[in-house]
């Protein structure tokens, strides 16, 4: 089981998850779990950059 935390520095990015979809901006953050088929995407025509830990410890 992994951790997968997000913070959004510039921009604006919608992530997609568990048949969900968060529409974050610069200063938002999002923690979920990593082990869900979830995708990053950028619908604005704006460059979008962030921070992105990843977290999958050893069995």
């Amino acid at each position: 089981m992994g951790d997968e935390y997000l913070l959004i520095k510039e921009g604006e990015l919608t992530v997609r998850f568990e048949n969900e979809e968060h529409e974050l901006v610069s200063g938002d953050a999002l923690h979920f779990s990593g082990n869900t088929s979830h995708s990053y995407i950028n619908s604005s025509e704006e460059e979008a950059s962030f921070f992105l830990l990843m977290h999958y410890p050893e069995s």
